[in-house]
């Protein structure tokens, strides 16, 4: 079964950018494809009337080449993408997936994406997004996501990892990838609401994270909220493990769960298994962008706004979640009814 992509055809939920809102642009960065859609290189010269000399600028002048060294955070690989995607693309048929809402992320980068993470290690929701992102937005087109420390310190994942697109989950690294002119999908919940237990399957829980919306409000920037439903009914985790990773010491790289996990075909375990995820349908919505650019870059040092689009965001969020759960019950059951 094809991944099932649906344009929005619902009211917006809340306040979104107006239509024809300037966007601000980063100070550097890379230049992007003209269009939401197009996978293609921008014209070279706006005003170029012709061919230049190889080495030369279009006034004549000799080129002066890029002598700064590149950034070791970003080895992002668009050859390696583009050999694993089709693999990728065939192991999500697992979760038949549908994603709604594409035509509602902005035509302007950079921007953030906030999502909800479910699922546990797995994290079918994730791959489902990036998978067709590259594919309606092109494998050249730069983007990032945020990543927590275990993903780099698997040994030889830190290489995979990065050749997707993947960098250490920080305001630096975050700040860095925007000034590429790059989108960078952000997961606040991360491994604390990856790995939920299964009865608080359908909650949004970012932990109280606010780092994304400081973020957004000193780089006065959209921000898309993510919604995804199925994810965490692929396995049954009992429990998130707070104590066990504690006594693991895995707060060492920023961890802080090690869950217990209920699987097929072993029962009880943990969440490095074996175990074999349930087949469910996966759904993935794209809200439409908030537009906080109104409070000034100044309110990102202002706890009270802070807390005010950070309430903002997580409501929207957690109804659509509510929506999705009370029209797509049982996941596992509608996966085999859409088979």
């Amino acid at each position: 079964m094809a991944t099932r992509v649906r344009a929005s055809a619902r009211a917006p939920r809340g306040r979104s950018a107006p239509a024809g809102t300037p966007r601000a642009q980063p100070a550097r960065g890379r230049a992007q494809p003209p269009g939401p859609t197009s996978s293609g290189p921008t014209t070279p010269g706006p005003t170029s009337s012709g061919p230049t000399t190889p080495g030369r600028t279009t006034s004549g002048a000799p080129a002066v080449p890029d002598a700064s060294p590149p950034d070791p955070r970003f080895q992002r690989d668009p050859e390696f993408i583009r050999q694993v995607l089709p693999v990728l693309e065939r192991a999500l048929h697992w979760y038949a997936p549908e994603i709604r809402g594409l035509d509602r992320l902005p035509a302007t980068d950079p921007f953030l994406i906030v999502g909800n993470h479910s699922g546990g290690p797995m994290m079918p929701d994730m791959w489902i997004f990036y998978a067709a992102w590259t594919r309606q937005h092109g494998i050249e087109r730069e983007a990032y996501g945020l990543g927590f420390d275990l993903l780099f310190a698997a040994p030889g994942l830190s290489s995979v990892w990065r050749k997707f697109g993947t960098i250490p989950a920080s305001m630096d690294n975050a700040d860095a990838a925007l000034d590429r002119g790059a989108p960078v999908l952000v997961y606040p919940g991360g491994d604390w609401e990856a790995c939920r237990p299964f009865s608080h399957r359908h909650r949004i829980d970012f932990h109280g994270h606010t780092g994304f919306v400081k973020l957004a409000l000193r780089r006065q920037i959209p921000v898309v909220p993510l919604v995804s439903h199925g994810s965490h009914e692929s396995l049954v985790i009992v429990t998130r493990g707070e104590r066990i990773a504690s006594l693991l010491q895995l707060n060492r790289l920023r961890i802080k769960v090690f869950p217990i996990v209920l699987g097929v075909p072993f029962g009880l375990t943990t969440i490095l298994g074996p175990y074999l995820p349930l087949p469910t349908q996966v759904t993935v919505e794209v809200l439409e962008p908030l537009d906080w650019t109104h409070y000034g870059p100044d309110a990102a040092d202002d706890p009270e706004i802070v807390q005010r689009c950070y309430d903002e965001i997580t409501g929207l969020m957690q109804a659509e979640l509510d929506e999705l759960a009370a029209t797509h019950r049982f996941a596992v059951l509608r996966r085999f009814k859409n088979a």
